[in-house]
């Protein structure tokens, strides 16, 4: 099996998932990617080539009885995965929750899709991102970026369309979900063309599933509903390099529904201006002169807490995390910079954010708890504020840690140091001191 067959992207936190392609939603594509670090990567104890468990996928078939899979039984289940064809296909309006859960190296990580089509349109959306096919326009758009848009001619579905304009895409869940159409490979259909050469091998007719099999280790179970013949959900472990012992596990329920919809399918452009490409549709780098976009923000006391209460004064941001010891180093510096300025009598306000980052198994108050004992042993005396950092990332672009962000008193960024100086930490001081004074000097906006 070639290695270009299968990518599952899980770069963490979830909102920088689609900054990494370009757009969640399209979810796989056709080249393998490790998962990534999105904000700035945690430190591990380093791999040496070659001496790395690989985690054993579990065996999806194992209860297929040899009665399921005889010849008869496979002819059976091509028949059911030809009658589910058929339901998909008299759906006049359709709609469907996925949630997919990719488990790579013993690292869960979950997508959701929301679908919905009717006879002339239909719409993709995860994370934020929506596609919209409607009057022969295929329309990419990002809620975080509402002025911008990116379109194409449509080719009769969203699952054409990305397919010929970007190549090598394929969307996790059934064909038959986006594109309704007369079933000509059933098996094939039914992967999302995710399993190399797929062919069904077993059909537990009592309980509605099916087993595909494919090259390598890659198999799927999908279960049909007896009653309307919508999948609702899959297993499928997938082999993307027959000799490498790699195995995604991957997982989907569909909550298919042929009520009516619940908003209309459609897409205005009007005040919108129309990109290139989808990068420019992602939050762009901050940048000296803009205002710093809002996001949620708590204090130690837990109560909201926003940057623009701080009007009138040259403020200094700077990003943290709590297991990240690098982005720790400039903090000393930068408090005792805050207490300089206050014994200047300087407008000056420094503050502390640590990002919170969402780890399986652990809830977000013990996520909080270890940030808070952190900042106490640091011993500090700036203010300290915390924010999530899957918004700070998909809102500010934030990239690397430590940042450290300087605003004006009229709220403006001045300027932006991204990292430190390994060597001198305590450099940042001189960087943040320059730029808030001149800010300074220069005043509020009238």
């Amino acid at each position: 099996m070639p290695v270009s067959t299968l990518c599952v992207m899980t770069c963490r936190p979830r909102s920088l998932r689609s900054t990494c392609v370009g757009l969640a939603l399209v979810g796989i594509l056709h080249v393998v990617a490790p998962a990534c670090g999105a904000v700035a990567a945690q430190e591990t104890p380093p791999v040496t080539p070659g001496q790395f468990d690989v985690p054993k996928a579990p065996e999806l078939g194992k209860d297929f009885t040899e009665a399921m899979r005889t010849p008869e039984a496979v002819a059976a289940g091509l028949e059911a995965l030809k009658r589910t064809a058929q339901a998909y296909r008299a759906a006049k309006v359709f709609s469907d929750e996925v949630a997919l859960t990719i488990e790579m190296q013993g690292r869960p990580d979950a997508l959701r899709f929301s679908v919905a089509r009717d006879e002339s349109s239909s719409r993709l959306e995860s994370d934020g991102m929506s596609v919209v096919l409607t009057g022969g326009k295929l329309y990419f758009s990002n809620p975080r970026a509402p002025k911008r848009y990116l379109a194409f001619t449509a080719d009769r579905s969203i699952s054409r369309t990305l397919l010929k304009e970007f190549g090598g895409f394929n969307l996790p869940m059934p064909t038959w979900i986006l594109e309704p159409q007369e079933a000509a490979d059933p098996v094939l259909e039914l992967s999302g063309a995710l399993l190399p050469s797929p062919r069904l091998a077993g059909y537990d007719a009592e309980k509605g599933r099916v087993l595909v099999v494919g090259e390598a280790a890659s198999q799927g179970v999908f279960t049909l509903d007896k009653s309307t013949g919508f999948v609702t959900a899959g297993r499928l472990n997938l082999s993307p390099m027959e000799e490498s012992g790699l195995v995604i596990t991957m997982s989907l329920t569909m909550k298919p529904s042929t009520e009516p919809l619940k908003s209309k399918i459609a897409f205005d452009a009007t005040d919108k201006t129309q990109v290139d490409d989808l990068e420019a549709l992602q939050p762009q780098p901050l940048e000296p002169g803009a205002v710093l976009p809002d996001v949620a923000m708590q204090g130690s006391d837990a109560l909201a807490f926003r940057v623009d209460s701080l009007r009138g004064k040259a403020v200094v941001i700077a990003l943290w995390a709590d297991w990240n010891q690098v982005s720790m180093r400039p903090l000393t510096h930068l408090d005792r910079f805050a207490k300089s300025m206050k014994d200047a009598g300087k407008s000056v306000e420094v503050i502390a954010m640590c990002l919170l980052y969402e780890q399986p198994g652990i809830d977000e108050a013990t996520i909080r708890a270890r940030s808070g004992e952190a900042w106490r042993k640091l011993g500090l005396s700036m203010p300290l504020i915390v924010a999530d950092s899957e918004e700070i990332a998909a809102t500010w672009a934030v990239t690397d840690l430590p940042t450290t962000i300087v605003l004006g008193p009229d709220g403006k960024i001045v300027s932006v140091h991204r990292g430190m100086d390994p060597q001198n930490p305590a450099k940042i001081v001189d960087q943040v001191r320059d730029a808030a004074e001149k800010s300074l000097k220069v005043g509020p906006a009238k």
